[in-house]
């Protein structure tokens, strides 16, 4: 719950209103992950019986995260009360959009595939209400995607497959509030409390296959994933504020029951 820079809204969007008039913050982020192989798990069964079982070790190792942010906000009006309004933007150096649906039989940290493997945008505006209190409204917006996929065996010719891949935008809400006070002891007390919906980027495919031996067989199959999966997210802060030292507590609370894992339905 403090608002020291650009970058608060995305605790708080109802933090911008103790902003200066005007902020601009950059920021880079890296990360390197390094997990231990998961060994002897069954990978494969190419063929009917346990006798063509593949056992391995699967590499569980994610993605490099390199990316940068930047954060402006600056107030709108030249009122007692002005309203601010504050975009953030994070974009990774390597690519715009990564999508990794992961296996559904092979055991691995899906939800470090994709999270922070795309461009992301969060905006709002806040506004004093009263005296001490300040109310903020915006969302996060994100991109998800969805394929479709027709492909054609052929035994001893020669095989196609047609694939249509549909990117689009989505947009979950972020809603907060916050209290300042200033103390005649010079302290300064904050609180606030923030709620974003959750942000599901579920890919969806439909793959429809026919397969050419004997005769024409179809094989449809449907397949669903959250490469992209931020939960609802409920947030509560406190702080003060003496001099150079600041003291801070918070607590947050996450709902993860709407996650999906890999799922792939045959028709």
């Amino acid at each position: 719950s403090l608002a020291t820079d650009a970058f608060s809204m995305q605790y708080n969007l109802a933090l911008m209103s103790f902003q200066p008039s005007k902020s601009f913050s950059f920021g880079l982020v890296g990360g390197v992950a390094s997990f231990n192989p998961v060994s002897s798990v069954l990978v494969d069964t190419p063929l009917w019986g346990g006798a063509a079982n593949q056992i391995s070790d699967v590499n569980t190792k994610p993605m490099d995260i390199f990316t940068t942010t930047i954060g402006v906000q600056t107030s709108i009006g030249k009122s007692e009360r002005p309203a601010h309004f504050g975009v953030n933007l994070t974009v990774p150096v390597q690519r715009v959009m990564y999508v990794d649906t992961g296996n559904p039989l092979i055991p691995g940290y899906t939800m470090y595939g994709s999270n922070n493997q795309g461009m992301a945008m969060s905006f709002g505006l806040s506004r004093m209400i009263s005296d001490h209190w300040s109310l903020g409204l915006g969302a996060n917006y994100y991109l998800v995607q969805g394929a479709t996929a027709a492909t054609r065996l052929v035994t001893g010719g020669q095989s196609t497959m047609q694939m249509q891949l549909d990117v689009r935008s989505g947009l979950a809400p972020h809603v907060g509030f916050a209290y300042q006070k200033a103390l005649e002891d010079l302290k300064i007390v904050r609180f606030g409390w923030s709620f974003q919906m959750k942000q599901d980027a579920q890919t969806n495919m439909a793959l429809d296959n026919t397969l050419t031996a004997a005769g024409p067989v179809t094989l449809l199959m449907s397949g669903e994933s959250s490469v992209f999966f931020v939960p609802d997210i409920m947030a509560i802060g406190a702080s003060i504020t003496s001099g150079r030292s600041t003291y801070a507590i918070s607590g947050r609370w996450e709902r993860w029951s709407d996650y999906n894992s890999p799922i792939m339905r045959l028709l």
